[in-house]
C-alpha cells in the first residue's frame, strides 16, 4: 500500500502527533499512517507511541433496568471462552452497573434517567 501524504496539512517534524511531545536527539521517529484504508500519513510519531497506539471503539448494548435483573442472568449464561476481554463494574456480588465483552458494552439505560433511585 503506498503511503499518501496529508493533503493541505503539514505536520510538525519536531513533535510526535500522538503524545505531542518533542522528539529528543537520537529517538526513533516513524511515520504513523492509516492502516485501515487510505494509507494516509497522520504525522511523525515516537516509535513507542506508534506501537502502543490503539484506536478504541465499542458497541453499546443498552438494556433498560439491566442492573437489577438482566445483567446477572446474562453473565451466568455466557460461556467463559466467548470473549477475550471481559470487564465488569459491580455494585455488589449480584448487581452490575456495566459489563463488557470485547467490544460490546452492556449498559443500563435506567441509570441515565433523572428519577430518584429506589435502592437508596
Amino acid at each position: 500500500m503506498p503511503l499518501i501524504p496529508r493533503s493541505n496539512d503539514s505536520y510538525d517534524p519536531h513533535l510526535c502527533h500522538i503524545c505531542t511531545k518533542r522528539f529528543l536527539p537520537g529517538e526513533i521517529r516513524v511515520r504513523d499512517h492509516n492502516h485501515w484504508g487510505s494509507g494516509r500519513i497522520n504525522g511523525l510519531a515516537h516509535q513507542a507511541c506508534n506501537l502502543n497506539y490503539r484506536a478504541t471503539y465499542f458497541i453499546p448494548v443498552v438494556i433498560h433496568n439491566s442492573r437489577n435483573y438482566d445483567n446477572h442472568l446474562l453473565l451466568k449464561s455466557i460461556p467463559l471462552n466467548i470473549a477475550k476481554c471481559i470487564g465488569i463494574i459491580p455494585v455488589n456480588m449480584e448487581k452490575f452497573t456495566m459489563f463488557s465483552l470485547d467490544h460490546l458494552k452492556f449498559l443500563d439505560s435506567y441509570q441515565f434517567l433523572d428519577i430518584p433511585s429506589k435502592d437508596k
